[in-house]
């Protein structure tokens, strides 16, 4: 059996983002529509807020936010969300070395075929600075975009799991860097949600999603955006 492909494509470029749709901080986008429409999204599609760990989700695939376990050439371990995925798939093979942003399945024959992971960008500049946030919101997208592909790929393998792509917040905690929203210790949802929405404005087919939180604040925060 073949390895699966890595999807490392960048599809989505951002330029420029006007500074009136985020908060003075930087922290948080206020408009997430508006700030959508700027970049030529028109149209959205449902990504419903899910309660909890994405390793509960009975159906579809699940996206692993990775970081650490990516080249590592040994059996993923971690923590946070990463090391709960790691520990309810105990059949995950190695996560082969790909660069940041980029997607691919685990290579088990197992139920971790379930898994792709996407490794994380690392969020290094600050929220002060307008070009950092476009810079943000391009690279956190064209992790959601490899993703999407790499499950379009993979859907017609995965049976009934090939109906539904599990998402969840990628560069959030620890990879969120000085974008970490101090009052959620975490990127707010407003970047991950619209990230969401520009990947898959710009995928060839879009799959049925859902977005996993497990923190309770900080899954409130997503339910209140607007899109």
């Amino acid at each position: 059996m073949s390895s699966p492909p890595i999807f490392a494509d960048a599809p989505i470029a951002v330029d420029r983002v006007d500074a009136s749709h985020f908060s003075a901080d930087g922290y948080r986008i206020t408009d997430p529509a508006a700030l959508l429409a700027d970049l030529g999204v028109t149209q959205t599609v449902p990504v419903p807020v899910r309660p909890g760990g994405v390793q509960t989700a009975h159906a579809g695939a699940i996206q692993d936010p990775a970081g650490s376990a990516v080249g590592s050439g040994t059996k993923p371990a971690g923590s946070g969300g990463s090391g709960a995925i790691y520990a309810a798939f105990g059949d995950l093979h190695p996560v082969p070395a790909m660069p940041e942003t980029a997607a691919v399945f685990n290579s088990s024959p197992g139920h971790g075929r379930r898994v792709v992971h996407t490794y994380s960008p690392h969020l290094r500049e600050s929220p002060d600075d307008a070009a950092a946030r476009a810079r943000v919101i391009q690279d956190v997208a064209n992790g959601y975009a490899n993703t999407i592909a790499a499950f379009d790929a993979r859907s017609a393998d995965l049976g009934a799991d090939g109906q539904l792509l599990n998402l969840v917040p990628i560069a959030a905690k620890i990879f969120a860097g000085s974008f970490k929203d101090p009052a959620l210790d975490h990127l707010h949802p407003s970047y991950t949600l619209v990230a969401v929405q520009l990947a898959a404005a710009r995928a060839a087919r879009v799959p049925k999603l859902a977005i996993w939180y497990f923190d309770p604040a900080v899954r409130a925060a997503a339910d209140a955006v607007a899109i």
